[in-house]
């Protein structure tokens, strides 16, 4: 996404974005390369076999995160709860919400619920398809506060089904928060596996993500994507997002 539409929605929820597109935090030490693939079932089940060979300690990072014990949020229900009722509010052109106090009424909503409120929203995500709401929950989690990207890597490494995935990509692109420095090599596995997706759409949201990492980390990966992307749209973006790095 441009970055004067990145700064255009931060803007709307009255917030300043933390990081800048030079960089992030980016920590120097030493990542382990012994030829290794995964052998734990939650990451072979998601498919993280050949793409783990040679990095283990990525791996062994990644399998500690899959089986971390997960926020118990309250049941969904399509008919009742206060976080559904509020939930229903997201997205939507029209009425009070619509308005900028309306935004900034929702987000303190989710925001005055702390973690159990973020993990909520981001597990509805699995339910949704309707691209005004990806759109609005997104804004969500992009501005709810310093602990949303890691939670979102989290539910990204769960599950790569198109909707969430897109949705919670998009969140990354516009969050107005750094990645927390342990996370960024996760980080960069994460865009890296969302930039070979077998959808264009979650393809062009990760290239927006690489935002979040350092500038020479995110142009490999977005030079590396451009040599085969075929997709119009999301040549575009990876166009886009290289100029920005390269002042173009």
């Amino acid at each position: 996404m441009p970055h004067a539409l990145h700064a255009d929605r931060l803007h709307r929820l009255g917030l300043k974005s933390e990081r800048s597109i030079t960089g992030s935090r980016r920590s120097n030490q030493a990542v382990e390369t012994d030829e290794a693939k995964a052998t734990d079932p939650k990451l072979l089940a998601l498919g993280y076999v050949d793409v783990a060979a040679g990095d283990q300690a990525t791996m062994r990072f990644i399998a500690r995160v899959l089986n971390e014990p997960q926020v118990r949020v309250p049941e969904r229900s399509a008919n009742g709860g206060a976080f559904e009722e509020a939930y229903r509010s997201i997205g939507g052109w029209s009425g009070p919400h619509a308005t900028r106090e309306g935004r900034e009424g929702e987000l303190k909503f989710w925001q005055s619920h702390g973690k159990v409120g973020l993990c909520w929203l981001i597990e509805r995500l699995r339910l949704e398809s309707g691209i005004e709401v990806i759109h609005g929950v997104a804004e969500v989690l992009a501005a709810f506060g310093p602990s949303a990207p890691g939670q979102i890597l989290r539910e990204l490494q769960r599950s790569s089904d198109v909707h969430p995935a897109y949705a919670l990509l998009l969140a990354l692109s516009w969050s107005a928060y750094q990645v927390k420095p342990e996370l960024e090599v996760l980080l960069e596995h994460t865009v890296k596996r969302s930039l070979n997706h077998a959808n264009s759409d979650v393809r062009e949201a990760g290239a927006g993500a690489t935002r979040l990492l350092e500038s020479g980390v995110a142009t490999k990966l977005l030079r590396a994507r451009l040599v085969s992307e075929t997709d119009a749209a999301v040549r575009e973006t990876l166009i886009a997002e290289l100029g920005e790095r390269e002042g173009k």
